[in-house]
C-alpha cells in the first residue's frame, strides 16, 4: 500500500476567499464590478486574470495600476485574507497525521 506523503492545495478560491479579496481591490478601479463579474472572470491564474478585466468591465488599467492592483492583491492575500470554514481544522488535522 502506498503512503500518502504530501497534499497539495490550490490556495485561491480553494483554501481563502480570494474572490472577496479581488472584488474589494477592483471596485477601488472598477466601482460598478460585482462578485458575480469576478466570479466569471476568476478561471486559472488570479494575477493573469487581472489582464483579461477589459472583457468583463469593459475598461482597462493603464500598465502602472495593473502592476499597483496586482502587489495590493499580493500583499492583501498574504496579511488579510480569511481562510474558508474548516479549513484551519483541516490543515491542524493533516500536520497531526504527518502530511
Amino acid at each position: 500500500m502506498n503512503k500518502i506523503k504530501a497534499v497539495i492545495f490550490d490556495m485561491d478560491g480553494v483554501l481563502i476567499d480570494s474572490i472577496s479579496l479581488m472584488l474589494k481591490l477592483n471596485q477601488t478601479c472598477f466601482p460598478s464590478s460585482t462578485r458575480e463579474d469576478l466570479e466569471h472572470m476568476f478561471t486559472g491564474n488570479v494575477l493573469e486574470q487581472i489582464d483579461n478585466r477589459k472583457e468583463t468591465f469593459g475598461d482597462s488599467l493603464s500598465e502602472e495600476d495593473q502592476i499597483k492592483l496586482q502587489q495590493a492583491y499580493t500583499e492583501e492575500k498574504t496579511t488579510t485574507v480569511q481562510l474558508y470554514s474548516g479549513i484551519e481544522d483541516l490543515l491542524h488535522t493533516l500536520t497531526s497525521r504527518g502530511y
